[in-house]
């Protein structure tokens, strides 16, 4: 999928199919009207492409009530490409952006892309300076401008709509299992190997640390994990927290990952964790001695989970 911050770099088609929205997640709901545009663009022997924001517009036009996003930029990115999309536009959410109106914006996706076949969107999308406009405005261009509006309804599990403030919820609640369900697939963080203090590895396990600040995260403790890594899959476990048995307090959560059976050097590598059964709650150990008894448990149970 070829990835764009500026419609000038848009390689043209015969004809463009559409889908609009942040897609927080990709969740199911996304991937319904993700996949409309997907299997339109085939139909018409046309370009799929996905126009999306490179943030929440909470956190520029409200920071306070921004919630944290499910997936990091470089995640979500990679869900909408595997679901066969050809382009995708991402744009940059300024405050000059938020002021543009529904029918300037319409008018650029338009302008910048000629050849507009059909735009998809979900049943509440709004867009435009203060939410102006809404799939009723949406059609109405489209009759000006000759594009078909296909506006999907919500899908529903348990009886409620999937949404990504409802995923968020699940997450932060530890019912991951609900998260995958509303999420199409397992719950995971992506994310490039950053240098540590290598205490984990002096202690016996070495571990590739994650950076997981800015992202809604499940509740801090050890998990039994799958490590997805150029294409292959190893078993592993792994802790999500702030280690307070060995730094201080307020330290930025981080997510370490030891891969079972592996060797080599991750740094600087991306990696997807898949998140398996929880093992333990985080804890503060008396004693560093403490902590790597309580790893080799930790090991033990992650090995017998799979």
């Amino acid at each position: 999928m070829k990835v764009f911050s500026s419609p000038s770099e848009f390689v043209a088609g015969s004809k463009a199919s559409i889908a609009i929205g942040v897609f927080d997640g990709v969740h199911l709901g996304h991937q319904q009207v993700i996949r409309k545009a997907v299997f339109a663009a085939r139909d018409h022997e046309g370009v799929s492409l996905v126009i999306t924001f490179d943030k929440h517009p909470q956190s520029v036009l409200a920071p306070e009530k921004a919630p944290l996003m499910i997936y990091s930029l470089e995640q979500r990115l990679q869900t909408i490409a595997d679901l066969g999309v050809d382009q995708a536009w991402v744009v940059p959410f300024t405050r000059d952006f938020a002021t543009l109106s529904a029918e300037n914006f319409i008018s650029q996706i338009v302008s910048s892309f000629s050849l507009v076949d059909n735009i998809c969107v979900g049943a509440n999308f709004a867009f435009g300076s203060r939410r102006s406009g809404n799939i009723t405005s949406l059609a109405v261009a489209g009759k000006k401008f000759g594009f078909r509006v296909d506006g999907l309804s919500s899908v529903a599990l348990d009886g409620e709509p999937v949404s990504s403030t409802r995923i968020r919820q699940m997450i932060r609640g530890g019912l991951l299992e609900n998260a995958c369900q509303m999420l199409g697939r397992p719950y995971s963080i992506q994310g490039k190997v950053i240098r540590g203090a290598r205490l984990a590895a002096h202690l016996g396990f070495p571990t590739a640390n994650i950076e997981a600040a800015g992202i809604t995260l499940p509740p801090y403790g050890v998990y039994a994990a799958q490590v997805v890594f150029q294409g292959q899959s190893f078993r592993g476990i792994c802790n999500l927290g702030v280690r307070p048995t060995v730094h201080v307090e307020n330290s930025r959560p981080l997510l370490e990952v030891n891969l079972f059976d592996f060797s080599g050097d991750l740094y600087d590598q991306t990696l997807e964790v898949i998140f398996g059964p929880l093992i333990r709650v985080e804890k503060k150990f008396p004693s560093i001695g403490d902590l790597k008894a309580q790893i080799s448990i930790d090991v033990e149970k992650a090995r017998a989970s799979g």
